[in-house]
C-alpha cells in the first residue's frame, strides 16, 4: 500500500530543496573550487545533516533550541560564522584573480594523479556542505515542527523520522548532483579568469549575506 504521507513530504522536500539557499551556494562554491566531484561531495554532506537533525528531533534534543536562548543563540552564531568563512574564502579566491583547475583547493594546485589528495579533498568539502546544515539552528526548529506531522500514533519515531530525513536527502542530493555535473560541462566557460573571478565574487557574498541573516535569525 503506498504511503501517501511519504509522497506528500517528498513533494514538500521537493519544494524546499529547489528553493536557492546557503546549501545551494555551497554546491556552486565546491563545484567551482574542486568540481562536480566536491560538488557531489558537498551534497552529500549537506544531506548527512538531516540525518543529524532527525535524530535530534525524534530524540528531543532539539527542543533545547526552542526553549534555550543560549543554546539558540549559540548555535545560530556558530552557524552564521561558518558561512561568513566559506564567503570570505570565495571571496579571496576572487580577489586573487586566478582561475583554479577542478582538482585544486583554495588557490593551490593539487596533483591530479596522487592518491591521497583527492579522497582528502572530498572529505573537505563534505565537512563544508555537513557543517553547513548542522550547525543551522532554523533547520533543527523545521524538522522538529514539520516531522510530526509525517508520523502516526504508534510508529517508532527514530525510525520513521530518519526515513524522512533520507526521503530528504536522496532528493538534495540528487538536484544538487544534478547541479553541480551541470556547472561541470561547462568548465572551460567557468575556467576564464573574468567567470571565475564573478562567480566566486558572487557566491562568495551570498554566503556572507546569509550568514549575516541567520546571525540576526529569530525562532
Amino acid at each position: 500500500m503506498i504511503d501517501s504521507r511519504l509522497i506528500a513530504f517528498a513533494g514538500l522536500a521537493l519544494l524546499l530543496v529547489l528553493t536557492p539557499g546557503a546549501n545551494i551556494m555551497l554546491v556552486i562554491r565546491s563545484t567551482l573550487s574542486g568540481g562536480p566531484r566536491a560538488g557531489v561531495s558537498a551534497a552529500l554532506g549537506v544531506a548527512m545533516g538531516h540525518f543529524v537533525h532527525a535524530s535530534a528531533s525524534a530524540l528531543g534534543l532539539s527542543l533545547l533550541l526552542r526553549t534555550s536562548d543560549v543554546a539558540f543563540t549559540v548555535m545560530k552564531v556558530s552557524g552564521a560564522v561558518y558561512l561568513a568563512y566559506l564567503g570570505v574564502r570565495s571571496l579571496v579566491a576572487a580577489w586573487r584573480g586566478r582561475a583554479r583547475t577542478f582538482d585544486a583547493v583554495d588557490g593551490e594546485e593539487a596533483e591530479v594523479s596522487s592518491d591521497t589528495s583527492a579522497p582528502r579533498r572530498s572529505r573537505r568539502f563534505l565537512l563544508d556542505g555537513f557543517l553547513c546544515n548542522v550547525l543551522n539552528p532554523k533547520v533543527a526548529l523545521f524538522y522538529l515542527a514539520l516531522l510530526p506531522q509525517f508520523i502516526a500514533p504508534g510508529e517508532p519515531v527514530l525510525a520513521r523520522s530518519l526515513l524522512l530525513a533520507g526521503i530528504h536527502g536522496c532528493i538534495s542530493v540528487s538536484w544538487q548532483s544534478v547541479l553541480s555535473l551541470a556547472l561541470g560541462r561547462i568548465r572551460p566557460l567557468l575556467a576564464r579568469p573574468a567567470v571565475y573571478r564573478t562567480l566566486e565574487a558572487v557566491t562568495g557574498s551570498l554566503l556572507i549575506g546569509f550568514g549575516i541573516r541567520l546571525a540576526f535569525a529569530t525562532r
